[in-house]
């Protein structure tokens, strides 16, 4: 039996190693069940405390975790963190920000870069002269008919009608640049206003088909005027006139001889001053046989011819001759369009910017900048008269607008 009692207290000390041994493991997982509770108690607080508070607990729990990982337990310091220890800790971290202000805010205007600061300020104008330049472009592409500047001199005007009399004459060009409508007239003497010199017009009679150049003095050309009236101050009265420009196939007139630019005086006896006049007296007078006094090249020519008739929207008869007046169609492509659009544009703004240079030294009043009241009042009245003149009176407005914000100047 001594065997025995002496063999047992060997197996009894082993025991305590093997215990040790097992208990250590226990103890390591005892540890990291310890660690994942921490982290999980700690983060369960970490939400429900202020942001202050979590922050602190978030920085107590790494510190303990850290200590766990380098105990001198040779288990736990081989051990890693478990795995819902560390997603509790990373979901601790993301759930400090919820809630809370944001670090990044809008910048403002001031605190931009040089760069940005240029491209905000100059997209709004660019925009305005986009705009103008497609508008532009558009109207050259559709085309439109305007009425060939034809007018009469006025009687008042000594000057002008000493030199013209009462015969009709069309505008050829102004101060050397060639105009085909009123339109095209309007914007070359509008560059003169506050000018002083003279205005040079290239001139056409048709009566005596003859070429006519006249110099028109003036001196602070509508300096203070706030809506000057340039043609009547010139002496010119527009108007459109009896003169053919275009003849239908087959029509009375076509088939009496009568040609484009014949300008007519007489009809049926009575003297013609407009268009407007020779086609009710044309429309009075179906199937009648009239003669027609024309002037061409110079000389009176007289046709007799039979005026047809046609029935009207309320079912009456009236004459028909087959002619139309004179005017201008002018209708480009695309690419002569879109040239066309830019160099409208920079001719206007170029004149824009000469009539503010007037303005600042005093040469024209100030009353001609419009504000936007005087923007609806003029876009209100356009649009009465065709699409084509307000889409130019539009494109006009932009650019203006365009150029005015681009300038170190009040709003209007």
């Amino acid at each position: 039996m001594p065997g025995v009692s002496s063999g047992r207290p060997e197996e009894k000390r082993g025991e305590p190693a093997r215990a040790a041994v097992g208990g250590a493991a226990a103890a390591g997982d005892d540890v990291k069940v310890e660690a994942s509770g921490v982290a999980s108690a700690v983060m369960s607080g970490v939400r429900a405390e202020s942001p202050v508070k979590r922050r602190r607990l978030s920085r107590k729990t790494s510190a303990e975790e850290m200590q766990l990982l380098t105990s001198s337990s040779p288990v736990v310091r081989n051990a890693t963190l478990p795995d819902r220890a560390a997603k509790a800790r990373r979901l601790g971290e993301a759930e400090e920000g919820v809630g809370q202000p944001s670090n990044k805010r809008a910048k403002s205007f001031l605190e931009l870069s040089n760069w940005d600061k240029i491209f905000i300020a100059i997209a709004g104008p660019g925009a305005n002269f986009v705009l103008s330049v497609l508008t532009f472009a558009v109207l050259s592409m559709i085309g439109s008919y305007e009425p060939v500047p034809l007018f009469k001199a006025e009687k008042q005007s000594q000057l002008m009608s000493s030199r013209l009399g009462d015969r009709i004459h069309q505008v050829i060009a102004v101060d050397e640049v060639e105009t085909k409508t009123w339109g095209q007239v309007q914007l070359s003497l509008a560059e003169r206003l506050g000018d002083s010199g003279v205005i040079r017009l290239s001139l056409y009679d048709l009566e005596s088909d003859s070429p006519i150049k006249l110099e028109v003095p003036i001196a602070s050309w509508h300096k203070d005027a706030t809506e000057p009236n340039l043609l009547q101050s010139l002496g010119v009265n527009p108007g459109i006139f009896p003169v053919i420009g275009q003849i239908s196939e087959g029509s009375p007139a076509h088939s009496v001889g009568l040609r484009q630019n014949d300008l007519i005086v007489s009809f049926a006896g009575e003297s013609t001053d407009s268009w407007t006049d020779l086609v009710s007296r044309i429309e009075e007078a179906p199937d009648s046989t009239v003669d027609i006094y024309v002037l061409r090249g110079g000389r009176e020519l007289l046709y007799r011819t039979v005026i047809g008739s046609r029935v009207n929207g309320d079912e009456t008869a009236v004459g028909f001759l087959g002619i139309g007046p004179r005017v201008e169609f002018v209708d480009k492509n695309l690419i002569d369009a879109l040239r066309d659009g830019l160099v409208r544009t920079w001719d206007m703004s170029v004149m824009t910017l000469s009539f503010l240079k007037k303005m600042i030294l005093g040469e024209v009043s100030t009353g001609n900048l419009m504000g936007p009241i005087g923007i609806a009042k003029v876009a209100g009245e356009v649009v009465q008269t065709s699409l084509s003149q307000f889409l130019v009176v539009m494109a006009l407005m932009s650019l203006s607008l365009g150029i005015i914000n681009l300038l170190p100047i009040p709003m209007l």
